[in-house]
C-alpha cells in the first residue's frame, strides 16, 4: 500500500473525512443481471486489486493490500428497485442512502 493510500485508509475511519463517491447513471433499459455479473467477474480476474482487501499493519507497520480469501462477487453486486410511480427524487434519495453506507472494511472496498 502506498503512503497516500495508507493516509486515506486512516482518514476513512472518520465518516466526516470519507472519500467515498457515487455515480448515478440513467439507462435506457435495465441491465441484464447475469451479463453484468459475468463482466464484473472477468474484471475481478483482470484487475487483481478488485479482489484485495486492506489488512492493518502490526504496531507501527503500515496497512497492506492482501487477496481476500473469502472474496464473493455477490457481496459487491446488489440490485435495488423502487415501487411503480417513483420519481427521480426517489431514485436520488436511494442513491444517497446507498452511497452513505460505509464499506465493509473486512472485504474489498467496492
Amino acid at each position: 500500500m502506498s503512503d497516500l493510500e495508507a493516509l486515506m485508509w486512516g482518514l476513512e475511519s472518520d465518516p466526516m473525512l470519507s472519500s467515498t463517491f457515487a455515480n448515478l447513471s440513467w439507462l435506457d433499459r435495465s441491465p441484464d443481471p447475469e451479463r453484468l455479473r459475468t463482466r464484473m467477474w472477468r474484471a475481478t480476474r483482470e484487475i487483481p486489486r478488485l479482489r484485495r482487501r486492506v489488512v492493518e499493519g502490526f504496531g507501527p507497520l503500515a496497512p497492506r493490500w492482501e487477496d481476500d480469501p473469502d472474496f464473493d462477487l455477490d457481496r459487491h453486486l446488489r440490485w435495488a428497485s423502487l415501487p411503480p410511480g417513483a420519481t427521480d427524487l426517489d431514485v436520488r434519495a436511494l442513491a444517497v442512502e446507498l452511497a452513505a453506507t460505509p464499506f465493509d472494511r473486512d472485504h474489498p472496498l467496492w
